[in-house]
């Protein structure tokens, strides 16, 4: 039984379950990113290859819902940041490091 199942919970993952697939979702999402500034990402099969050689579970379903949140899009050379993408993940950044010097 999953440690899911055991906490109870029934419709949202217990805390520590959510956090713990936070910061898989971060490794693998920033390692899409590489990849796709690296030009290595000229499909989702060999987004997948390459991300389950770095260690990371990937499956077509985890791979395409990264690649939506990510706003990727997919160009002739293969898969890309957009700028609407960029643009949030720099201001994300940019919100964290304001955080990071409050504290």
């Amino acid at each position: 039984m999953s440690e899911h199942a055991l906490a109870g919970c029934r419709k949202r993952p217990c805390p520590r379950y959510a956090a713990a697939m936070t910061t898989k979702m971060r490794q693998r999402r920033d390692l899409i990113l590489d990849l796709m500034a690296a030009g290595k990402a000229p499909d989702q099969a060999a987004l997948i290859a390459a991300l389950v050689a770095a260690g990371c579970y990937a499956t077509q379903r985890i791979v395409s819902r990264d690649l939506q949140a990510l706003r990727a899009a997919k160009g002739a050379a293969g898969w890309r940041e957009t700028d609407e993408g960029g643009r949030l993940r720099r201001f994300a950044a940019t919100v964290a490091a304001l955080n990071n010097k409050e504290e």
